[in-house]
């Protein structure tokens, strides 16, 4: 008969990931622009080994992100054809899936690009918008130099994601153009947590009462 775990003693696995959260906060604030990346111990269906672009952070009403390492069911030529115009681009292309809430809004991740189009967030480096028209230019091959297309988002109430961060739910890591613009899908998981420091084998044995269940805001 199996023995019962103590939760009273830390694996050492969890030990290396808690010290290795609090070094990560001391240089990355919660702000967006930053990636949220699963810790290893989550096993949540939704966001478990995803990373999540901060697009929207404020305390008084929560934040908004996107998950850059999921893949919907809908290519660029279908979204294209929903809205009425034509794609000469690579119309197979799919788009990413961002997240469970507001499935059918789309979001644009891209580099800086002059247009004039509004967007929800923007720094030197990377911008994200949602208009059509920016879909449109995309479609047949002008927009921004590089772009990923995602439909539905992650949001989190006031207070939740701090408190989901605090439990150790999620690292914070800062933003990293070739992860989201050049990396395949598959790679973009190992290669956020790579950023800070840590390795999903590491974590293969830990008990299953130090793994979480339950984050983020449907």
């Amino acid at each position: 008969m199996p023995k019962a775990v103590d939760k009273r003693v830390i694996p050492p696995q969890m030990d290396g990931i808690n010290q290795q959260r609090k070094k990560i906060c001391m240089n990355e604030t919660l702000a967006a622009g930053r990636f949220l990346v699963a810790a290893p111990t989550m096993e949540d269906p939704v966001f478990g080994r995803t990373v999540v672009f901060l697009i929207g952070y404020e305390k008084e009403t929560g934040s908004l992100g996107v998950i850059i390492n999921r893949e919907s069911n809908i290519t660029l030529a279908r979204a294209c054809k929903q809205y009425q115009f034509s794609c000469t681009a690579d119309g197979s292309r799919r788009l990413g899936w961002g997240g469970p809430v507001a499935t059918s809004r789309g979001f644009i991740i891209h580099s800086p690009a002059v247009t004039g189009d509004p967007v929800i967030f923007e720094s030197d480096t990377v911008a994200v918008g949602s208009s059509i028209e920016m879909l449109r230019d995309i479609a047949v091959g002008k927009g921004p130099e590089k772009s990923w297309i995602t439909l539905g988002c992650a949001g989190w109430t006031p207070g939740q994601l701090e408190k989901e961060i605090q439990e150790g739910a999620w690292l914070l890591a800062p933003w990293c153009a070739r992860t989201v613009f050049e990396l395949p899908i598959g790679e973009r998981y190992e290669a956020a947590l790579a950023t800070v420091g840590l390795e999903t084998d590491v974590f293969a044995d830990v008990p299953a009462a130090f793994r979480m269940t339950g984050v983020g805001h449907a």
